[in-house]
């Protein structure tokens, strides 16, 4: 067990014990509660005295079963649905029923002092863990080459797409420096000079004592040395003259970790201790939780929080569930977020009117943790797979247009509650048109998806790039002055406008243009956008292939190039 999951585990004890000292209070509050229905004279005074009784009735069967209570959540769901049912006539309690009420409190005090072991998972948490993504992946490739220039030349570009290349001109250095720390990946020529066989036993040799991924080059196109190749265990063949483009799409391909956001789940609950028990729970199984215990304050956590699905108890006071799920459903921004409820809640016609609400599932506490998990990651995965469906571009895989101008209202609206900067930049890639003119359509979608790949690469998980539309992208830069915003993008400008492009064995460079515009300076999402994009259409009319900072009208490029020019004078 890690030490994360040891810490976890200690915290979801420190939680029961939490509950365990204070269920004698519990029942206290609901014994006061069931004297003043008791002492109530007239059918007037039924209806605020039974729902002060069901909503500690209804907190106890929620949560004791959670806890290791079994028999005090069965008893009291068994007192709660007594008391709806007399509550529904608006009446008080007849002697029958006051007996029963009697009965039950009993139940409940004797089953108190009987603890049973805490619900079990049946599972390990452990394996239910999303795939999180891998902080410093390793990104170095080992390129076995004995052309020096054309080995330099790809270790060049390779640079340019975020790989560090370590070149190597014969294989037996190679295959001993992939044994001690294996690449990211390899990329070996197999007609070395001694030769096309010795080249695939040496092939067959590297792969046999290192399971990097392998990417073959050759001068030769035929089926036969792609078979053999295969054959020995190489992941992708490239015939020269190489296309770096695609080199980098298969190493893209070939060395990506699966890297799953970890799930964002929102518990509105008005039982603090249980919400803090299923937050634990969640946590352990990786997902990040947020807690809501009083349902009038949902709205700010939905638009700060933004998460991927809400659970929700029924019973609230206030507002309950069933009200919650249907204003919730109202706002657009809301209405695919999944909404599961976790409650006692037992009757049918309660648990269809949830979900008539707006629900999506309904859960019985105390639910097993594996089914909790199990179904709370199968709900937010599908509603994660359906959201990027509509709100992605397919080409490149960004948030379409739409998406990041919903985003960028959210990050100014973080960005005010916080009082942090935030700066977004539009870019547009330079002459586009030509590219498709000269080169055709597919050499014009080949460089959208390089510049899509070059900002995901070189910007922070927390920026969000969006494909505005045909050769445009927008970038949103959360916490970043407008200075350092400019410098980033002049890099990655600079990076950009260094890749070499192949179509048809023709080779051609493209540059974009970018403008910036920054938050607080310009207070809007609209303002915003339209700044920025007159800032780009002034790195249009200056030039192009430069950043222009709106306000300051900053040309990173050009302070770039004036130490160069120093330089070199």
């Amino acid at each position: 067990m890690t030490e994360g999951n040891t810490s976890l585990d200690d915290k979801l004890a420190a939680v029961r014990r939490l509950f365990v000292g204070k269920l004698g209070a519990k029942i206290g509050e609901i014994e006061v509660a069931r004297l003043r229905l008791f002492e109530a004279e007239s059918e007037d005074d039924a209806p605020p005295a039974l729902e002060a009784l069901i909503f500690p009735v209804h907190r106890l069967a929620g949560s004791a079963g959670s806890f290791g209570f079994p028999a005090v959540s069965e008893s009291a769901s068994v007192l709660e649905k007594l008391l709806h049912d007399i509550a529904e006539d608006k009446r008080l309690p007849n002697d029958k029923e006051r007996w029963q009420i009697l009965a039950l409190m009993e139940r409940l005090r004797q089953s108190a002092a009987k603890p049973e072991a805490p619900a079990s998972s049946g599972i390990d948490i452990g394996r239910a863990e999303q795939d999180q993504p891998k902080d410093g992946e390793n990104q170095t490739v080992f390129l076995l080459e004995d052309d020096e220039e054309l080995a330099s030349d790809l270790t060049s570009q390779l640079e340019h797409h975020g790989y560090q290349a370590r070149v190597f001109h014969n294989a037996s250095d190679l295959r001993r420096a992939a044994e001690k720390t294996p690449p990211a990946a390899l990329i070996l020529d197999i007609i070395p000079p001694d030769g096309e066989l010795a080249g695939i036993e040496a092939l067959d040799d590297i792969l046999r004592a290192c399971s990097s991924p392998a990417i073959v080059l050759s001068r030769r196109d035929d089926l036969v040395s792609r078979l053999q190749a295969v054959r020995a265990g190489a992941h992708g063949y490239f015939s020269k003259p190489l296309d770096i483009t695609r080199i980098v799409e298969a190493l893209d391909k070939m060395t990506a970790a699966k890297e799953n956001d970890p799930y964002r789940i929102l518990i509105v609950d008005d039982d603090r201790a249980l919400a803090e028990f299923y937050k634990l729970l969640l946590e352990k199984a990786g997902m990040i939780v947020e807690i809501v215990t009083h349902p009038l304050r949902v709205m700010e956590p939905l638009f700060e929080f933004r998460p991927d699905l809400i659970l929700m108890d029924i019973n609230m006071p206030d507002c309950n569930g069933i009200e919650l799920a249907s204003v919730i459903r109202q706002k657009e921004d809301f209405f695919r977020i999944p909404i599961v409820f976790l409650t006692s809640e037992s009757t049918y016609g309660r648990r269809l009117l949830a979900l008539q609400s707006g629900g999506d599932d309904f859960l019985a506490k105390p639910v097993r943790t594996d089914l909790l998990i199990s179904s709370l990651i199968s709900r937010a995965e599908r509603a994660r797979q359906f959201d990027s469906l509509i709100s992605r571009d397919g080409m490149t895989g960004l948030v379409n247009h739409s998406k990041i101008k919903e985003l960028l209202e959210t990050e100014v609206y973080r960005g005010q509650r916080e009082n942090q900067p935030l700066a977004f930049a539009m870019i547009d890639i330079d002459l586009f048109k030509s590219v498709n003119d000269s080169h055709g359509h597919w050499a014009g979608d080949t460089v959208i998806k390089v510049l899509a790949r070059v900002l995901g690469q070189r910007l922070r998980k927390t920026d969000i790039i969006g494909r505005y539309g045909g050769e445009e992208f927008a970038v949103i830069l959360p916490n970043t002055e407008g200075a350092d915003a400019g410098r980033l993008m002049n890099r990655i400008r600079a990076a950009f406008g260094q890749i070499r492009h192949i179509a048809k064995n023709d080779e051609f460079y493209v540059t974009f243009s970018c403008g910036v515009a920054t938050f607080p300076a310009i207070a809007t999402p609209e303002l915003l956008t339209t700044t920025a994009d007159d800032a780009l259409y002034a790195a249009k009319n200056q030039g192009r292939d430069r950043v222009i900072l709106a306000g300051s009208q900053a040309d990173f490029a050009e302070m770039s190039r004036k130490p160069a020019a120093a330089a070199r004078a």
